[in-house]
Parts: C-alpha cells; structure tokens; sequence
C-alpha cells in the first residue's frame, strides 16, 4: 500500500484526501498495521496535493494533520509533514546560481530548467508538465549549498532563493511523479485572457474548452498505466461540439468505468450541473456503469442514496451499462449512455439531416437597436412581404423586410414580429464599420435569405420546436434556419414530434440548439410517412391562423368578437390555401356574449385537432423508429403552443397550466377593447379588414361606419367630462358593433370579464384609466403605438394618441384642445361642489363633497405643472421619424430645447 500514491492537483481544502485517508485507514488496519503506523504511512506516503491558492493549501495541509492526529497523539510532536503545498512561482527570481555557491554544472541545469519552468506558476497550477529529473540528487546538492559559508555575496540567495528552490523541488516530484489515482474538483474557466490564455491554447489546444477539459487531460498524464482519476466537473463536456475531441481521445485511447450525472442543482456549491466520473488510463473490456439522476432533486445526499439503490437494484430505470464503442456510432460522439440499441441503430439506419437540407446560422446585426424594429414601429408602406429573391427585394426600393429573430418554444407558425433594415441590398448593415475598423456585421448564409425554410430559436427555457418560415424573410444567429428541397413538410413534422428531442438530449445537453445538432439527427424515410405532408401544412395552417387572430400579427385581419362571422370566412379562406373545402356555417351572434362563446368553441376546437395531430405524427415516427418502448405518442396541453381559452383562470386544468397561450374571457375582452380603441384612432376600420393606417396618407374615406377621432386624441378621465372621452367612444364602437338594443348587456358582459366593482361603465372607464395603457405596452413589448400623455399619480390628466398619426403639432393639441379645457372643467366642478356644499345639511354628503373637492383640487394642481410641461415641449414643435423606432421617438417627443426629458408621457 505504501506505494499507492494518491493526488489532488487543484486540491482546495482537502475533502479528496480527507476521504481517501479514511478509506486507506481501512486497508492498512486490514493489512495488520496500527493506527499509528497507518496515519504516518498515509501521510508519509500515500497523499499529495497541489493549489495556486495558499490559504485553500494550508487549510488541506491542517485538516491531514488533524486526520492523522486523531490516529495518534504524538503526530505533531513526532513532525511528520503532508506532501500538500501551495504552488509556488520563479518571477520574482532572475537566476538560480550562485558565484562561490552553485559550482555544480549539471545540478545548476537543474536549477536553471525549475527557474524557466515555474515561471507564471501561480497562473497555471498543476496543469504545468514537469519533466522527470534526478530530484533527489538535486535535494542533496542544495543542501550541501546550503552548508556553504555564509558571506556578504551569498547571504540574500541563502535566506530566499535557496529555500524557494527547496520548495520548487518538492513541488516538480510531486508534478513529475505517476500515481494509481487522481481525484479532483478542478476549476471551471472557459474565458481566459493574457498569459493564461497563451499557455492554455499552446499546451492543450484540443482541449482548451474549459480549464476543467484541460484537467481531464493533464490528469492522465498524472496516472500509472491503467490507474484511474476520479472528477467533478460540468457535464456539457458529455455532449456539445467544444469538448469533442477531448470524448475522442477517451473513448479512443481510455476509459470510462464510472459517470454519475446528477440532477441540475444537486451541487449547491456550483453554478452549473455537474457529473461525477471516473476514468481509466487504459482500455477496458468491461461495460461502463451509469447513473442518471437528472430527474431527483434534492442535494448531495438524495443523489447519494439514489446510487446506493441503484446499486442494489439495477432495474431501477436510471442505471445503465454501456460500452463505449455505441458512442462512436453518433456524430459527435456524445456520452449518450442511455440510447437504446434502437435509437443508435437509427444513425445507421437513417440519412443525416444535413445530407438532405442545409442548417444555416443567420445574420449578426452588429447593431440591432439601429437595424432591427419590432414591425408595428414602422411606417408599413416602406416595408415589403413575401419577397422570393434578393433581386426582387433590391428592386422593391423597400427598407423594411421581415427578420425571423428566434423568440422561444412554438411550433408550426409564429415569433414573425421583427424588421430589418436591408435597403439597397443591406448596404448600411454590411458598410457599418466598428471604431477599430472591422466591419460590425456578420452576413451569413445570404443565399438562403427569402427563401422558405424551417427556422427554430437557437435559446430557449423549454423544449425544442421549429416552424415554417415563408418566403421573404431574413433570419438572425438567434433563429437559425434548415432550408430543404422537397422535403421541408416532412422535415418540419419530424422535428416537431418526441422524436427531435430525444436526439437532441443526446447531442446537446443545454438549452442552446445550433445548426450543427439539427444537422446530425437522422431521419428515416417510410411508405407510412405518406399523410405527413398533409398533417404537417394543416399544423401550419391551423397555428398560422390562430397567430393571426392577434392584432401583434401583421397579417390580422378581423377582432373575432368584432364580426366572427368574418373572422369565420377567414378560416374558411386558410383551408382553401392548403386544399380543403369546408361546408362553411353562418353563425347567429346576437350580442357580445354569443360571439364570445362561438370563438372559444372554435378556438379550443383548433386546440385539440392540432393536439390529435402532433400525437399522430409522434405515433407515425415513434413507429417509424421503433421507440415504442422510450417514447409515448401523447402530448401534454401545456405543450401545444396555440390558444385555448377559459372562462377563468380559475377554470385552468392542472395539465395545461405553464403554457403561454392559455387565454381567459378577460384577455379576449381586453383584446376587443383595444381593436376599438385601435378603431379610435384610425389604426383599424370596421369596413375594411387588417391593418387601414400606419403611416403614410391618412384616408379619412376608410371609415364610415365608425368615424376615428380627427384631433388623434382620445381623453381618459375619472369622470365624463369630454363627450368623446375614451369611456363614450367605446360605448359608440359598441353600439355600432352590436346595435344599440343589446348595449347594455354587452357592457355589462364586458365589466364582468374585466372584474371590479360598480356598474358597467364605472368599471369600463376604471380599466382605461388603471390598466389598459399597461396591457397595450406589455402587448407591444414595451414599443406602444398608442401613446398616453399623463400628468401624473393624480390621474388630473391622461390622453391617448396614435404614434403614426403623430405630427410636430400633436403636442399643442393636446394642450389647449384637450387639457384646457379639462382644467376649466375641473374649476366650474369645484364651484358647484363648493355650492352643494353650503347647501347641504347632511354630515356625510357633506363628507363626501369635501373628498371630491380635496380630490378635484389635486388634479388642478398637477394639471398647472403638467401645463407647464406640455408648454416648453409644444413650442418645440419636435417631429419624429417612424424608422428611427419607438423607443428614440418616445424620448425624443418628450425633450425640450436643452435636451432634457420632462416626462409628459407616461413610463413605459
């Protein structure tokens, strides 16, 4: 035993050692030594530890010490020393020798090669490869130098540098030296800079991923042929592209005996999911053992136990025997210990995706708040759809174009919110130059630009989806895309089903899905892959209508509960684009209600036939692939990424609940509120479908049914003190809508789905005064086109306005049209309660007056101040430039001459 050496390179405070003294403590009792003879042998011999830090050194160094003193008390007083230390450097240290000292040639070699070699040392720990020199003689020559006679000219290199080298020596046998086993927690550093970068790209350039890779490495070097080393570490090294050559070489050359990869947190004391595992430096004929304990939360000591049942129970369902040869049969090799013999023989069987379509990485702006607009921020006559060639769109003369930019988990359809700048062909992207003179931008892939394709988001926090991308689009690094030739159905379908993900988990272990892992998935082609295409373009279809329903599309054409019998010849129209001719139904709505109820029917219809259609599809391939036995073909509501509404949240089953397109009658409601107030303004008409105005010439010839208002100003008041305030407008729209003899039990169906207390109309105007500016900027993520002048927490005044109906003259308006005169009606409403005041006899009328004119007098106060505001920022007379985004022009409208904002709209 006293030959079986054991090392911590990156030692910290000494939990390996501390651990294998116990365990070697046993053996040695086993073997007939005494305690007392074990603990000094065990330090002695069999232990070492290395650390750049020396406080975690001397804490390792004490907790030896106090292991074998607890063996035997004359430990200390008989002074035998742990072979633990902290690493030391040679920069402070011009030369080794010595004039009259040093008069040794070959040890002076010696001396010279751990001056060179340990310089930096601090910086690069035990990853240092030390060459095998005779040490021991070089101990003895420096204590002979050491009996050298102390003089003028030798005194300084006897008090530092000769003790330095002592420590050096011990330190490069502990560095040269072969052990049965290395057991460590090595740091975890994948972003180095200056000489440790230098170092680490020179020495381990394969390897250079992380400092822990470099470890894996650099310990097998460490060990005796066929001893082993034992690690901490992340597990991403198992699975992405940046550690593939390190799996390479171990499954190549070595071994891995042992993997226990535990449950994303189990570790608390690091940020980041980790394995344990243990690694032969030798082949090995025997199968790997395997814990999958990513499903068991908890610490250390669930994940413990976890592997002690295991063990005693190998048909638990989270152990596995595995040779490593299967990992060799999957592109990139991953440590994929779990994949079934049928889920490998598929890689053999299939056609690599990117044998059959191209998955391309998108463009890098290099300045997205100067290239990129959410597409409701622009003038929409400078944009351009649906172009099919780079030539067409150049000829187009358009600056806007569609900019497939990643967004989340959602299959089929969606996330088409972004425009790019790509005027004259992208000219301003690919001339921006940085202030070092390199080009800003990185323009990928450009023949794959409006072109049709399957694009996906690189990141997201939940499963892996894609979607079809129609003809026009550019597409960002963060929404990569797979163009096909013939098969972008079929391929779209595949990697929508349980199929994808389970050759996802194998290839990538974290949340960021790059072209290469869709590109190494394979797909088998089968006669029962025939009603795919068609199951595939109606998921398309079906998703691609319901994302249309939202006015945030730009392809939305009719508010469901504004005129569902229109939103119903919208369907019918889809089905037609993809070949199905539907019996079409008129629909009887009598009032606000009957609208409602239609519309969730139909939407939670939609929900369930693309839910029986993504489980037919996951049937069809798990067949395909003969998964029967890993994978079931049901989906989980909360997985399904269209709406399905409920009459509350309340009403919310358990299964579906985390899902993001779960709607209730409140969000539908809120949704007609702002269609109407959309219609307000002039965004929207009721006698024409989709978008009527967002910029350009305003053609008042649009609206007959319901007229916008002309100022562009809609006032929101606690009180009806305008007759074209929000409250009365949107009683108008109504009324129009629905007609005036179901008013009442429409505005009463919408106050009890908005909630609150009163009747209908107080509620009504309590939500545009508290909430809806907040929803329209949530809607709009936080780019609102509906802007809300506000004085402030009085609510004294609020006023809405449309951004594209904005001139240099909408701020003036406001003030003496709108503002004004509500100031003037605040004073005559304070001299009448003054008067009711003097009138009244009863205490809590009179109470309650008093309240209204504290109140009143507030919002005249705040409406002085906001005056003046409004008054410096009128004279201004600013203009704005749609192109240049919401968030420039909503600061912009709000500056006086000096530059400074004075806050005349309300946060966003």
């Amino acid at each position: 035993m006293k030959d079986s050496k054991k090392i911590d390179p990156c030692v910290g405070s000494g939990h390996f050692l501390v651990y294998a003294f116990n365990v070697l403590m046993e053996i040695y009792k086993e073997e007939g030594y005494t305690e007392r003879e074990a603990a000094q042998k065990i330090v002695e011999k069999n232990l070492f530890g290395l650390d750049i830090d020396k406080r975690a050194a001397q804490l390792a160094y004490f907790s030896i010490i106090m292991k074998g003193r607890s063996f035997d008390r004359r430990f200390l007083s008989r002074e035998i020393k742990p072979n633990i230390m902290d690493i030391k450097e040679t920069n402070l240290v011009d030369e080794f020798e010595c004039a009259g000292v040093t008069d040794n040639i070959e040890m002076n070699k010696i001396g010279n090669y751990l001056l060179n070699i340990f310089k930096d040392a601090k910086e690069y720990g035990s990853l240092i490869k030390v060459e095998k020199l005779d040490y021991e003689k070089f101990e003895e020559y420096l204590e002979e130098c050491d009996k050298a006679e102390e003089n003028i000219y030798n005194f300084e290199w006897k008090r530092k540098i000769l003790p330095l080298f002592k420590n050096l020596t011990k330190q490069a046998k502990i560095l040269a030296s072969k052990y049965k086993v290395v057991a460590t927690n090595p740091p975890y550093l994948n972003k180095f800079e200056g000489k440790l970068k230098k170092f680490i790209t020179s020495e381990y350039k394969s390897y250079k991923g992380d400092l822990f890779s470099a470890f894996i490495f650099r310990n097998f070097e460490f060990l005796e042929e066929n001893g082993y080393s034992g690690f901490m570490t992340p597990f991403v090294w198992m699975f992405i592209k940046t550690y593939e050559e390190l799996r390479n070489y171990i499954i190549s050359h070595k071994a891995i005996t042992t993997l226990i990869q535990m449950e994303y947190s189990a570790f608390e004391e690091a940020t980041v999911p980790i394995c344990s595992f243990v690694l032969k430096n030798g082949k090995e004929s025997s199968k790997g053992l395997y814990f999958r304990l990513s499903e068991f939360k908890g610490g250390m000591d669930v994940q413990k136990e976890k592997v002690l049942e295991a063990l005693e129970n190998k048909d638990c369902g989270y152990f596995y025997e595995t040779s490593e040869e299967n990992f060799t049969k999957i592109p990139g090799m991953p440590i994929a210990y779990w994949a079934s013999e049928n889920l490998i023989q598929a890689f053999e069987k299939g056609t690599l995706i990117r044998n059959i379509a191209i998955p391309r990485t998108g463009m890098t702006t290099g300045d997205n708040n100067r290239f990129l607009r959410l597409w409701h921020e622009v003038e929409i006559i400078k944009a351009k759809l649906g172009t099919k060639t780079k030539e067409e769109a150049a000829l187009s003369g358009k600056k806007w174009f569609p900019y497939s930019k990643g967004g989340g988990y959602k299959r089929w359809h969606g996330f088409n919110e972004y425009f790019i700048n790509w005027e004259d062909d992208g000219y301003a992207i690919k001339n921006n130059i940085k202030f070092n003179g390199k080009k800003a931008a990185s323009v990928r892939s450009e023949n794959s630009y409006f072109k049709k394709s399957i694009a996906w988001s690189s990141v997201t926090s939940s499963k892996f989806s894609c979607r079809f991308i129609d003809n026009g689009f550019l597409f960002d690094s963060g929404g990569s895309s797979l163009n096909g030739k013939e098969q972008n159905l079929t391929l779209l379908a595949m990697l929508n089903t349980k199929i994808t993900q389970l050759f996802l988990n194998i290839s990538n272990a974290t949340i960021n899905y790059q072209p290469g892992d869709i590109a190494n998935i394979p797909i088998i082609f089968s006669k029962s892959i025939k009603n795919v295409d068609n199951i595939s373009n109606e998921n398309i279809s079906i998703s691609k209508f319901d994302w249309d329903t939202f006015e945030t599309s730009w392809d939305f054409k009719v508010n469901p509960l504004v005129n569902f019998n229109s939103y119903m010849n919208e369907y019918y129209r889809s089905l037609g684009e993809i070949g199905v001719i539907a019996d079409r139904t008129e629909y009887y709505i009598k009032n606000m209600e009957d609208a409602y109820r239609q519309y969730k029917e139909f939407t939670n219809d939609q929900f369930q036939k693309l839910k029986d259609n993504e489980e037919e599809l996951n049937r069809i391939f798990i067949d395909i692939y003969g998964l029967q036995d890993e994978l079931s073909p049901e989906v989980s509501d909360r997985d399904i990424t269209i709406a399905k509404i409920f009459d509350s949240n309340k009403d919310i089953d358990q299964e579906i609940k985390g899902n993001k397109y779960v709607l209730t009658k409140k969000d539908v409601v809120k949704q007609f509120i702002s269609y109407a107030v959309g219609s307000m303004l002039g965004r929207y008409s009721l006698d024409y479908e989709g978008l009527v105005y967002a910029g350009g010439e305003f053609d008042r010839s649009k609206y007959k049914s319901f007229i916008p208002d002309g100022d562009n100003c809609i006032p929101i008041t606690d009180s009806k003190y305008f007759e074209d305030d929000i409250v009365t407008s949107f009683e108008e729209f109504v009324k129009v809508v629905y007609g005036e003899d179901t008013l009442e039990e429409n505005l009463n169906f919408i106050a009890e789905a908005l909630g609150g207390k009163g009747e209908s109309r107080e509620v009504i105007r309590s939500y545009f005064l508290k909430d809806f500016y907040k929803d329209h900027v949530k809607t709009y993520q936080k780019r609102p086109i509906y802007w809300l002048y506000d004085s402030g927490k009085q609510n004294g005044f609020k006023a809405l306005i449309y951004m594209h109906r904005y001139d240099q003259y909408t701020t003036g308006k406001v003030r003496t049209g709108y503002l004004h005169k509500l100031q003037k009606y605040y004073e005559d409403r304070i001299n009448l309660i003054e008067m009711d005041i003097l009138s009244q006899n009863s205490p809590s009328t009179k109470k309650k007056l008093e309240d209204e004119k504290i109140k009143i007098q507030k919002q005249v106060d705040e409406c002085r101040k906001y005056d003046e505001l409004l008054g410096h920022i009128a004279n201004e007379r600013i203009s704005i430039d749609l192109d240049d985004g919401v968030k420039v022009n909503y600061e912009k409208v709000q500056k006086d001459r000096d530059g400074k904002v004075l806050k005349i709209l309300s946060k966003i």
